[in-house]
């Protein structure tokens, strides 16, 4: 693991692969300016667990396959 920022492509990368696999997440451009590369997960407070996992397991999985 690095602080180095990662590039705006790839948090673009990030977005689309999430969304092919069904979860929707965005991105805050206000962290650090110039960088636009956190990701913002705001799942509703009605999720269920199975819901969760979900995001937690799609994340993960395309992290791993944007390596």
């Amino acid at each position: 693991a690095t602080k180095t920022p990662v590039s705006d492509d790839f948090i673009g990368s990030v977005l689309s692969a999430c969304q092919a696999k069904g979860l929707i997440i965005g991105r805050n451009g206000d962290t650090v300016p110039g960088y636009n590369n956190v990701l913002i997960i705001a799942p509703p407070l009605t999720s269920t667990e199975d819901d969760l996992k979900f995001v937690v397991r799609t994340v993960k999985e395309v992290l791993s396959e944007l390596k």
